[in-house]
């Protein structure tokens, strides 16, 4: 952790179950770091066990989905719901902890099953309490599960939905391209760019009538021409310096927050 600026910006780290959040934080830290950043990293899943970082701040410190399933003799599911409710009853004490720093970047490592925090209301009131002077979220796709022509129309609704329920400044990054092939990200960012070849791939894969698949394609077109989509690598840095960059132009109309080196 670095502190000391005025002006925040803060990044909501989302995606499905798996998608590599928390090694995503950790990487992007590590680049903010190598920038000469200040920074502020917050675990806001209070199911964590382990994490590749060390969090300034942790709602584990608050709630732990353990001690609920003891104390409320609660399931997994049921002590999660209850976890990311009780987080609003700390919420001030946790924004005085992020905010006396003074941090530049503050990093928010969501919970895996994102649906419960991202749909229910309270972790809408998490999120629109704990945002600083401005705010972005970076919504993660695992690459492997993007192959699909299928799996990857449900991930566009997702984060579709996402942005939608959110309103903030969305980037979507293509997480684990290092497990993938370079001709599969090819075909991923075509899909992206070219709806009609993502449609084309859709009938192959599946045995759904052509007007289902139109209507999803047209329900999804105006959310495809506004995004683009980031390989990005976690574990070996790759695309991360483009999702900074596009931050940089969503919190200062791509005037860098403080000069990178050359």
């Amino acid at each position: 952790m670095k502190g000391g600026r005025s002006l925040t910006l803060s990044v909501f780290i989302l995606g499905p179950a798996g998608s590599g959040k928390s090694t995503f934080v950790a990487s992007f830290s590590d680049l903010l770091s190598d920038f000469n950043l200040d920074y502020l990293l917050v675990n806001m899943d209070p199911a964590a066990e382990k994490i590749p970082y060390e969090p300034d701040v942790d709602v584990r410190d608050y709630v732990t989905v353990k001690e609920l399933m003891a104390r409320k003799d609660l399931g997994p599911n049921g002590a999660i719901i209850e976890a990311v409710d009780e987080v609003t009853l700390y919420i001030e004490d946790i924004k005085d902890k992020i905010y006396e720093a003074k941090p530049g970047y503050i990093i928010f490592d969501t919970p895996g099953q994102m649906e419960l925090f991202v749909f229910r209301a309270s972790g809408l009131e998490v999120i629109s309490r704990l945002s600083g002077d401005r705010c972005a979220v970076v919504f993660l796709f695992d690459s492997l599960l993007s192959l699909s022509p299928s799996s990857f129309i449900s991930l566009l609704l997702l984060a579709a939905s996402t942005h939608y329920r959110l309103s903030k400044p969305q980037i979507i990054a293509l997480n684990k391209v290092d497990l993938i092939r370079e001709e599969d990200i090819e075909r991923i960012k075509e899909w992206i760019g070219d709806p009609e070849a993502l449609l084309r791939d859709l009938r192959e894969e599946s045995g759904y009538e052509k007007v289902i698949h139109e209507s999803i394609i047209r329900a999804l077109s105006d959310y495809l021409s506004v995004f683009d989509l980031i390989p990005v690598s976690s574990t070996e840095g790759k695309g991360l310096e483009r999702v900074y960059s596009l931050l940089q132009e969503i919190y200062v109309g791509g005037e860098d927050y403080t000069s990178l080196p050359p």
